[in-house]
């Protein structure tokens, strides 16, 4: 009988900012499905299971940048919430 190699699987890679054991940083996760926490004073540390009840995770980094790089274009305070009010109405909708 002939084995078939396995393929390890690729996992996106994706960032979150997140705080882990109240310290803000952001978490990462690479192509391996490694999970590390990235310190705000670069601090690199790699996570594990058990390190999962401490980390705290918030916006993606790239929706977040999005984000953003959308509100610089549309200029003012009201005129961003403006623009937010009128999302969240066609989401309602």
């Amino acid at each position: 009988m002939q084995t078939v190699p396995q393929t390890p699987t690729a996992h996106k890679r994706i960032a979150y900012h997140a705080t882990f054991q109240g310290t803000y940083g952001t978490a990462l996760r690479n192509h391996r499905g490694e999970v590390y926490f990235v310190s705000d004073d670069d601090h690199v540390q790699r996570l594990t299971d058990a390190d999962a009840p401490a980390l705290m995770l918030f916006g993606r980094v790239d929706v977040v940048n999005e984000a953003r790089l959308a509100d610089l274009e549309a200029g003012t305070d009201l005129t961003i919430l403006d623009a937010r009010r009128r999302e969240a109405a066609i989401w309602a909708a």
